[in-house]
């Protein structure tokens, strides 16, 4: 897009799914991305997502202040929402939605407490037109902001008045505004489309419930149920004092958060300010517990600033650092491909798509990505069938599409890609030609391919294929 000055409306990058509808919802946080790493490199994406984080964390102070008056209270929950929030920190656009949340948290929280003068309502229109080209998120905050406004727009309604008060208008205006975007009314239905695909929800990670098994070990997992009752004690402490519309936003948040593990950093950060109202009644103000909170507070924020350490997040200006951030991100697979002039159809790993395309899109094309809605149900069953079950589906899948000239799994899935790796090892007419902590690349048996397979051919089974499949054989 950034190259070609205008934004893709179908599909370019695949050979599956090529001039496919395609709503592209992150299209403006795809831009500025780009732009960072084209002219900051590394340390340009890093400092934006430290500035990002830092915008959050400081949101999250200033609603919870909003609604406590208590700085000590404030301080402790934001540091905590922020240290258990702050692992979903990413290069990605959902952390705009982090951001928004709180942005929309802390004008509607204003403008309701006095802090902020009315008038500041109208900087609603902007935040909205930024969200809904930033992320697909903009619909649960569009619903957020109904849920706060509902009280005053249905009274409105109901006395004969339409959508006659400020409120009404504004809202009204509100979703005018969204309609600033390459795809128009679309744009609205998309987040529905996207959550109706049930294939690549259950077989993605981050769609996945916070109680599913496959999470067991998740650190979110571990702290959702202690969140869950630290909600549910804030409620019953304050529930003379009830907020309507704080409790449908906690629930709502609260089912996102059962519903995908992705919705829990989101669930801490609103809950933080919302709660910080119920807390403060009951926590007394004094030094001493001032003082405490405050200890904690830094054992909070110094603890998420040794985890971004931890993983190189603020000390990298290399290219092999953006690696250890993002393990999907796979160069040394594509290089091999590219520097042995590996051409052809390929069949990969969804998750190393991103890696193709970033270095080699348009003119390699992929078998499928990340874009479930461009793709949908059916194909994306047959895909993950064919992982399953390769010697029917995958065999399907080539007498479709065109025969592979090759197969490339990244890390990330090895146990889903089990069946597939067995499969094209004992087939004579594949040939595994190279491995590493990256990654597999099998090669098609053709007469291309020759002087490549006997140079590379590997024999003898990588140990982490040993580790997974003792029963492999060597080859002869």
């Amino acid at each position: 897009m950034w190259e070609q000055g205008r934004i893709f409306t179908t599909d370019i990058f695949s050979y599956t799914a090529f001039g496919n509808e395609w709503i592209n919802h992150e299209w403006l946080s795809e831009i500025i991305y780009s732009f960072l790493y084209k002219h900051g490199g590394t340390m340009g994406l890093v400092s934006f997502r430290c500035l990002i984080g830092f915008l959050i964390g400081y949101l999250s102070y200033r609603c919870s202040f909003f609604l406590s008056a208590n700085r000590s209270v404030s301080l402790l929950l934001s540091t905590l929402s922020f240290w258990l929030a702050s692992p979903r920190f990413m290069d990605r656009p959902a952390m705009f939605s982090s951001l928004f949340f709180l942005c929309l948290l802390f004008l509607v929280i204003g403008v309701q407490s006095g802090s902020l003068p009315k008038k500041i309502s109208f900087c609603f229109l902007g935040l909205f037109v930024l969200w809904v080209n930033l992320h697909g998120a903009f619909m649960l905050g569009l619903i957020f902001l109904f849920i706060f406004w509902f009280r005053e727009i249905s009274q409105s309604i109901i006395h004969f008045q339409g959508f006659s008060s400020h409120r009404g208008i504004l809202f009204l205006l509100i979703l005018g505004a969204c309609l600033l975007n390459p795809y128009g009314y679309q744009i609205f239905l998309f987040p529905f489309q996207d959550l109706s695909l049930s294939v690549p929800i259950k077989n993605t990670i981050e769609w996945l419930s916070i109680f599913d098994p496959a999470l067991k070990g998740l650190a979110e997992r571990k702290y959702f149920p202690f969140v869950f009752l630290a909600v549910g004690l804030g409620l019953a402490l304050n529930r003379k004092k009830l907020n309507i519309e704080y409790l449908l936003i906690l629930g709502l948040m609260t089912c996102m958060a059962f519903r995908a593990v992705r919705f829990f950093s989101d669930f801490v950060l609103i809950a933080a300010p919302l709660l910080s109202g119920a807390l403060s009644s009951w926590i007394p103000q004094r030094r001493l517990v001032a003082y405490l909170f405050f200890l904690l507070s830094l054992i909070f924020l110094g603890s998420s600033v040794a985890s971004a350490l931890k993983r190189g997040s603020l000390e990298s200006q290399t290219l092999r650092q953006l690696q250890s951030l993002s393990p999907t991100y796979t160069p040394e697979l594509i290089n091999f491909l590219t520097d042995h002039q590996v051409v052809g159809r390929i069949f990969n790993d969804l998750n190393l798509a991103p890696s193709f395309i970033f270095l080699k899109g348009p003119q390699q094309k992929v078998f499928a990505d990340g874009r479930h809605s461009v793709y949908g149900n059916d194909l994306l069953e047959k895909y993950y069938r064919a992982l399953s079950h390769p010697e029917d589906e995958f065999l399907n899948l080539e007498d479709r599409y065109g025969p592979f000239d090759s197969v490339i799994i990244g890390r990330g899935a090895p146990l889903k890609f089990k069946p597939l790796q067995q499969y094209l090892w004992e087939n004579p007419r594949w040939e595994l030609v190279y491995f590493s902590n990256k990654g597999y690349i099998y090669l098609k048996k053709r007469q291309k391919f020759d002087s490549l397979i006997t140079q590379y051919r590997i024999k003898i089974p990588p140990p982490p294929l040993l580790a997974q499949m003792p029963y492999l054989e060597i080859k002869d």
